[in-house]
């Protein structure tokens, strides 16, 4: 079956995101930039990077190489055109994460903001660890149960297509398998976005041997 990623417009995707009952684009701005404030890497992976949300912080912090994986080429291109410029040391890799392999120089911190929803656990779990250097870490963004549709409601319909392959992911069992694949958990809180949508965030740090 075709991935529905694939057909949907990224500017229907970012106009969605964006909404003030939605609030989603500036929540996972807000909260990579926290992580890079918080944990200084040099390097980091953004595991879908739709059209690079958030890497417009990346010029006045610590990074200084960003790598971004997305499954829609048509993303990584309008990626590649915004900030090729701004971060001199950008590499875009398409290809479905919970599929594909992807090789590069490990990085100190990958972050995963909704893409749990859309990949294997596992799967995507030891993706992550494969990426990161010995001291690296995960920072994950994860939808809570919510009395409002799991794709919100909104003008952009081609987005309601992206309901037959969301699932909303227990913290517990991204935890639970975190322990299981190799890492250890540094830190979880629960934020929200200005749509009302409760997310779960977690920091999961490569383990010592």
């Amino acid at each position: 079956m075709k991935n529905p990623w694939l057909d949907i417009p990224l500017d229907d995707y970012e106009s969605h995101m964006s909404l003030p009952h939605v609030g989603q684009a500036q929540l996972l701005s807000r909260l990579l930039g926290e992580a890079i404030e918080s944990y200084g890497p040099s390097s980091i992976a953004l595991l879908g990077c739709a059209g690079g949300n958030g890497l417009e912080r990346i010029p006045s912090t610590s990074v200084e190489r960003v790598v971004g994986i997305d499954i829609n080429q048509q993303y990584l291109r309008r990626t590649a055109d915004r900030y090729r410029d701004r971060i001199p040391r950008l590499e875009l890799f398409a290809g479905d994460l919970g599929v594909d392999r992807f090789v590069f120089e490990p990085v100190d911190l990958a972050f995963a903001g909704l893409i749990f929803e859309y990949v294997d656990t596992t799967k995507l779990l030891e993706q992550a660890l494969s990426m990161l250097t010995n001291e690296g870490r995960l920072v994950s963004v994860v939808q809570l149960p919510s009395a409002i549709d799991d794709v919100t409601p909104s003008p952009y319909t081609t987005l309601k297509c992206v309901s037959s392959v969301l699932n909303v992911v227990s913290p517990k069992k991204i935890t639970a398998l975190a322990r299981k694949t190799g890492f250890d958990i540094e830190a979880e809180r629960v934020v929200a976005a200005t749509g009302g949508k409760a997310f779960q965030v977690g920091v999961f740090r490569v383990a010592v041997p």
